[in-house]
């Protein structure tokens, strides 16, 4: 098949206005967030991509989580079925967190992986590329759109979001240079795109993450997994935390826990005072000493 195109929705003023509208009754949409499977955060990454088709303009959603069988068992499931200015779209959904290995370019998809070692950018690219969108062509897929009085003729794109983290030095800083030196894949629209943060965007083991914390005094949070998805504004002080507190948060969470092996990444960013509360400056994954190791 052809290489992977990245879904692009265009930011007309109307989209503008009902995004602008959301934000500031957002009641909707929390209820029916709510009211869906979103405990993980891509359950809840794809429930804001189904209102959104559900509810936004220019947008109409045909069907979702797609599952397709064979009559014995479950051969593979399509995430969005959906009409965009009167396209019709088959979408694959994808929310991930990939860090630099250490001591690589970064250039290639492979020197990224998630923060459990478990996954790499390589291989969700591979799997995209030769398993779930041929998918839209098995005969059971073409069957069952047809029982469903759908056609088969769909555009097919990835909307594959997330962050890049390198790995922190005394001098890390995004500039222009470590821009140019991200994987293709993270590139070209043709393969789907992985944001890097426009701040500082780094991960840290546990035990440095004295030297992040010791630059300046400052405020910072860490954030819950739904918070992840984008730049983090909170409006009260109590949102927001000392580097002591934050410092001492993060041993219990590496140091006193007893059971090693579950032990997950922490998202921390570090918040500037705004015009109405904090808005995020700097965003670090901080993981286990032992990271990309599985931990003992």
């Amino acid at each position: 098949m052809d290489s992977i195109q990245s879904l692009s929705i265009s930011n007309d003023e109307a989209l503008f206005i009902w995004l602008d509208q959301l934000n500031k009754n957002p009641s909707h949409l929390l209820k029916y967030i709510q009211e869906n499977n979103h405990r993980l955060l891509g359950s809840y990454f794809e429930c804001l991509w189904q209102y959104y088709f559900l509810h936004g303009p220019n947008a109409h959603l045909l069907d979702h989580h797609v599952q397709v069988s064979d009559g014995k068992q479950t051969l593979g499931e399509m995430d969005i079925l959906a009409m965009l200015h009167d396209q019709s779209y088959h979408i694959e959904l994808a929310v991930k967190f990939y860090l630099q290995l250490p001591n690589t370019s970064g250039k290639q998809p492979a020197h990224w992986v998630g923060p459990q070692s478990h996954d790499r950018l390589d291989i969700k690219l591979e799997k995209l590329q030769q398993k779930q969108f041929p998918f839209l062509y098995h005969p059971c897929t073409t069957h069952l759109l047809a029982e469903k009085n759908l056609d088969n003729d769909y555009t097919q794109a990835l909307a594959l979001k997330g962050y890049l983290f390198r790995e922190y030095t005394a001098d890390s800083q995004l500039t222009k240079k470590s821009a140019e030196q991200l994987p293709e894949a993270c590139e070209h629209g043709s393969k789907g795109k992985l944001s890097h943060s426009p701040n500082l965007a780094n991960w840290i083991h546990a035990k440095n993450i004295q030297q992040v914390l010791d630059k300046q005094e400052a405020h910072w949070a860490i954030l819950e997994k739904h918070q992840w998805l984008g730049e983090y504004f909170a409006q009260s002080d109590e949102q927001v935390s000392a580097s002591s507190q934050v410092q001492t948060t993060i041993h219990q969470h590496f140091y006193e826990n007893k059971q090693p092996q579950k032990i997950f990444a922490l998202m921390l960013v570090k918040m500037e005072k705004v015009n109405g509360g904090y808005l995020e400056s700097e965003r670090y994954f901080v993981v286990h000493d032992h990271w990309p190791a599985h931990p003992e």
